[in-house]
C-alpha cells in the first residue's frame, strides 16, 4: 500500500514540475553583426559571445571579420541584463575586441531589460569610424536604436 501511495505522489509531482515548465515563455533574441573597415588584408577570425546575467548562453561560429555572422538565444521571459561581446582569434587565443586589448573600438553590447517579445539587435562595427550603430526590432515589427 506505501509503495502505491509513493508512486501515485512522484507521478503527481512529475506531473505538476512538468506542468509548470510548460508556462515558461520563452523569448529570442538573435543577433546579426557585421564589420565596416577599410583594411581587408588584416581579417581575423571573429565570434560574438552572449551573456544573459553574466551566464554564456550562446556562441557564433567562427568566421573572418570580413563576414557577416549572427547567433539566436533563448532566454525566459522578464528582466535580465544582456551583454553580447565580439572575440577575435589573436595568436591562436580567443580575446575580446576592446580597447584594453589594443583593438580601434570596444565591440560590446550590453543592455538591461524587461524582456516580453522576440528580439532582434543588429550591430554594426565600424573600425574606420570608431563607432558602433545598434538597432534593435521587436517580434512586433517596431522599431528602434540603442546608443
Amino acid at each position: 500500500m506505501k509503495l502505491k501511495t509513493t508512486l501515485a505522489f512522484l507521478f503527481v509531482m512529475i506531473g505538476l514540475n512538468y506542468a509548470q515548465a510548460q508556462k515558461v515563455k520563452l523569448i529570442t533574441i538573435t543577433f546579426k553583426y557585421q564589420f565596416v573597415h577599410d583594411d581587408s588584408d588584416k581579417m581575423i577570425n571573429t565570434r560574438l559571445k552572449v551573456y544573459v546575467d553574466d551566464v554564456v548562453k550562446g556562441v557564433s561560429l567562427e568566421k573572418k571579420e570580413s563576414d557577416a555572422n549572427h547567433v539566436t538565444i533563448e532566454i525566459p521571459a522578464g528582466k535580465h541584463k544582456v551583454r553580447a561581446v565580439i572575440e577575435s582569434q589573436y595568436e591562436g587565443n580567443w580575446e575580446e575586441h576592446t580597447i584594453a586589448n589594443e583593438y580601434s573600438i570596444d565591440c560590446i553590447y550590453l543592455h538591461e531589460d524587461n524582456y516580453t517579445k522576440h528580439v532582434r539587435v543588429d550591430l554594426i562595427f565600424d573600425t574606420v569610424k570608431g563607432t558602433i550603430v545598434k538597432d534593435v526590432k521587436l517580434s512586433n515589427g517596431t522599431f528602434g536604436s540603442i546608443f
